[in-house]
């Protein structure tokens, strides 16, 4: 049991480490707005669906 959580917090741990320092690399040149040129479809889940963009409330 206890090898069981010892397992889990060290995959945690390795987890977290490698998402802290992925976060941390900088964007390649030119790759700051790499949103594709969409101006919508029947499929509003896409992330690139132009309603994703309106600001609610303004």
């Amino acid at each position: 049991m206890i090898l069981a959580v010892l397992f889990f917090v060290a995959l945690a741990l390795i987890y977290a480490t490698l998402y802290y320092f992925n976060h941390q690399t900088p964007l390649p040149k030119d790759c700051e707005n790499i949103k594709a040129e969409c101006h919508g479809c029947h499929d509003t889940g896409c992330g690139n669906h132009p309603s994703h963009d309106i600001k609610k409330g303004s």
